[in-house]
């Protein structure tokens, strides 16, 4: 996107406001203008960017901006076996039943979709 987002504004364009929504070009004051909202009693000025005097992230376009959230990550969590690892025939060899000769204590831990 340039960076003179709104050039050749004129007063009564509309204008779609992330914050506020629908609103109109009513003011304008070189370097800036002023956007009356729909909503009662609300406004902001604005640079050619498109941002807000006070605000330094563009929040304000031509059109309605749609903004589709990702849905929520699934959580991750440890978990957790106690056991034992034992030498067998086909090599090491963990096992959370029983403590067999020659075993040693172990844990297995690991992370998983909740």
């Amino acid at each position: 996107m340039t960076e003179q987002y709104f050039t050749g504004v004129k007063v009564g364009d509309r204008v779609w406001s992330c914050v506020y929504g629908w609103g109109y070009i009513d003011d304008i004051s070189e370097p800036c203008f002023r956007v009356m909202y729909d909503v009662k009693n609300e406004w902001e000025r604005f640079e050619s960017t498109g941002k807000a005097e006070t605000f330094q992230l563009q929040t304000l376009f031509w059109d309605e901006v749609t903004i589709i959230p990702p849905p929520k990550p699934k959580r991750m969590v440890k978990k957790e076996l106690q056991g034992w690892v034992f030498e067998g025939s086909i090599g090491k060899t963990f096992s959370n039943f029983a403590a067999l000769p020659d075993s040693l204590p172990a844990t297995l831990t690991w992370e998983e979709e909740e």
